[in-house]
């Protein structure tokens, strides 16, 4: 097993600084907008947009266990045309990953994936002002095997993979009132090509 440091295993890591300014033809940002109809979004353009943070992107194998996450860690801040501070919507402070995966029965491999974002914060139609959206987790289960072809024919390998993602069938929103899928079963199939084969003699 790949060990070191006394027994810890040995991580693989990448430590990135986020470092970003956008100016006015930045994304613009929304502003409620009252009319006879009820509240409506009008886009305007932002002064300016900066985002600082750290990323990190971390895998190890122990034995035939391998691990592995990344998680971002940011603070973004945004200015009007004014030069006035203004909060910014879906913009969270942390949010990442971590995944497993090991050997199962009859030559398959067994993965664990649980990602999970920060809380956001968005304006709200109804109110005009700005609201929450809760932190959220999300875990999903797969097993994959991969069928080798041999060295004839024109096909390499076929990798074979049935998923279950948000196993506990918890309301993830990527934005206010747009869900994401509850629980979902996936099948996913890829095959691959060979390469050219070298001539003997």
């Amino acid at each position: 097993m790949a060990f070191a440091n006394g027994g810890i295993p040995a991580w693989k890591k990448v430590l990135s600084p986020i470092t970003a300014t956008f100016d006015p033809s930045s994304p613009p940002r929304r502003i409620p907008v009252a009319t006879p109809d009820g509240n409506r979004f009008q886009r305007v353009n932002q002064g300016r947009v900066r985002a600082t943070g750290l990323e990190l992107v971390a895998a190890a194998t122990i034995g035939s266990l391998v691990l592995g996450g990344s998680g971002t860690l940011q603070r973004a801040r945004g200015r009007d045309a004014l030069n006035a501070a203004t909060e910014l919507e879906y913009e969270p402070t942390v949010y990442g990953g971590l995944w497993a995966e090991a050997p199962s029965p009859l030559r398959t491999r067994l993965g664990l994936d649980l990602r999970g974002t920060g809380r956001q914060r968005y304006i709200d139609i109804d109110s005009g002002a700005f609201s929450s959206l809760s932190r959220t987790m999300q875990l999903g289960l797969r097993l994959s095997r991969a069928f080798e072809f041999g060295a004839t024919g024109p096909w390499q390998r076929l990798d074979v993979t049935i998923a279950v993602e948000n196993l506990a069938d918890r309301p993830i929103f990527d934005q206010a009132g747009l869900p994401q899928p509850g629980r979902t079963l996936r099948l996913q199939a890829r095959l691959w090509q060979a390469g050219p084969r070298r001539s003997s003699g």
